[in-house]
């Protein structure tokens, strides 16, 4: 609605816009101490200052007016840059937590319901209700920040039909695709590692001796960091796939803290994958 040129005059839909944007301004909360303040010009001033910027004929000045109108948008883009990723650290234990409850109905419902051939027999069970239930809190936790995993929809149309054929479904395809895409989504590969240098020049002045590190230190991860580190190992390997977080950091759960499904490739035999389990 902003016009290019040097436009005076008074637009009362532009004008009411920006008013309410100011109403989401003071609404917003802050993040770490920060929120956007820049709000959208008045257009008869923009209009001033491009037109004193054309006078003056410098670069710089006319840089800067346009800046002065962009400064709204840059800031936005920060703010939500910030909320993503506070999101993901909000929601990161939650999900572990309803993934962790999800494997456990589905073992059950597994075992339950094994050998069944009538497969458009519709599942009547209390953990199917508790399945759905938790997908929804799944679905809540991800909000409308964080993308939806492959084989989502898939899931939905299978809990909504409710029969043992589309349990079968759910517990070979639907949720091992749909947990590690979301594990994916809350540990993003662009997040840098912590590290305990913060000058490389300071470090080098020191002249530092002693043998050369060849190995990572171990003990200096936290528990958190070393599981994140076997997760990206797991995830970029070639020959596996489907990888999964299953527990919490330092959960109860005897050590199977990780799976991956192992693709075989037989020359005689074909492809057939295997489900692996790593502890750590």
């Amino acid at each position: 609605m902003i016009p290019e040129g040097i436009s005076f005059g008074s637009d009362p839909k532009y004008d009411d816009r920006s008013r309410a944007y100011s109403d989401v301004l003071r609404a917003l909360p802050k993040i770490d101490g920060w929120k956007p303040e820049a709000e959208p010009p008045d257009l008869n001033d923009l209009a001033q200052n491009r037109l004193d910027a054309r006078e003056v004929d410098e670069i710089n000045a006319i840089v800067a007016v346009e800046e002065y109108v962009e400064k709204p948008a840059r800031e936005l883009a920060e703010y939500r840059y910030r909320l993503n990723k506070k999101r993901r650290q909000i929601i990161r234990d939650a999900l572990a937590g309803v993934a962790g409850r999800i494997d456990e109905i589905l073992r059950i419902l597994g075992v339950k319901y094994e050998g069944e051939e009538q497969l458009n027999k519709h599942v009547e069970s209390g953990e199917w209700d508790e399945l759905k239930s938790s997908v929804k809190e799944i679905d809540m936790l991800l909000g409308g920040s964080l993308q939806r995993p492959p084989r989502w929809a898939d899931l939905a149309r299978h809990l909504r039909f409710g029969m043992v054929g589309d349990l079968c479904d759910i517990i070979r395809f639907d949720w091992p695709e749909v947990k590690s895409g979301i594990t994916k989504q809350l540990y993003d590969q662009d997040e840098p590692v912590p590290v305990e240098v913060e000058d490389l020049g300071a470090l080098a002045a020191s002249k530092p001796t002693g043998p050369v590190a060849t190995r990572l230190k171990w003990e200096t991860l936290s528990a958190e960091q070393f599981e994140r580190l076997i997760f990206a190992l797991i995830s970029s390997t070639k020959g596996y796939e489907n990888p999964g977080w299953l527990m919490h950091t330092n959960a109860p759960d005897k050590g199977r803290d990780r799976s991956v499904t192992r693709v075989l490739e037989d020359p005689l035999a074909g492809v057939f994958s295997q489900p692996c389990h790593h502890p750590v």
